[in-house]
């Protein structure tokens, strides 16, 4: 996945490679360059291995992850979708063609 934004009139620029079977586990390796930095960071790398513990737990869906360490990064609340996520990069693939 690769990704360009603006956060605080900085542009942050995202690539990762995620790899698994993402039924039952994947791993992803993210690193995000900041331009200029972003609270005096250049840049940061993220490593995120993730397996299937069991059942849904009430309101959640699956593909549904709890990260708190998100939070740290400016994630969305420490939770996302990993399939929603999926969906989202083939939406920005078609789009870009």
């Amino acid at each position: 996945m690769s990704a360009v934004c603006e956060m605080e009139q900085t542009v942050a620029t995202t690539e990762g490679t995620f790899t698994g079977d993402f039924n039952s586990a994947y791993r992803a390796e993210i690193h995000v360059a900041f331009d200029p930095p972003l609270h005096a960071r250049a840049s940061s790398d993220i490593i995120m291995e993730a397996k299937w513990l069991g059942p849904c737990k009430p309101g959640q869906k699956p593909g549904d992850m709890d990260a708190p360490g998100l939070k740290a990064v400016g994630g969305p609340g420490g939770q996302m979708n990993i399939r929603e996520l999926m969906k989202m990069r083939d939406q920005l693939r078609k789009g870009a063609q």
